[in-house]
């Protein structure tokens, strides 16, 4: 898994250049700000979205927004199906423990 890390921080380094560094530092003070207030963040949203800013930022022809629609659709069927998969485990577990 480091090995996997490693790869894709220099891979995003080679097709963002030094843009990288800010969309980190960009990801890292939204997560303590929004630690430091007690509010929940996902610390992937928001490196995914900063790393999304800095490519729109060099132009729209850089971003492949065929992967930023499927991202985004990931983000949006998250929330329903874990409430679907949380209420049937609860029922379940409900039933079987009672």
């Amino acid at each position: 898994m480091e090995m996997l890390a490693a790869n894709s921080g220099i891979i995003l380094f080679l097709v963002l250049g030094f843009g990288i560094f800010m969309a980190w530092g960009i990801g890292a003070n939204d997560v303590v700000i929004a630690s430091g207030t007690g509010l929940p963040i996902s610390t992937t949203h928001t490196l995914v979205g900063a790393v999304l800013g800095v490519g729109l930022v060099r132009g729209t022809a850089v971003v492949d927004f065929e992967v930023v629609k499927r991202i985004v659709g990931s983000w949006l069927v998250t929330l329903p199906i874990a409430a679907v998969l949380s209420i049937s485990f609860y029922f379940l577990l409900n039933a079987l423990l009672g």
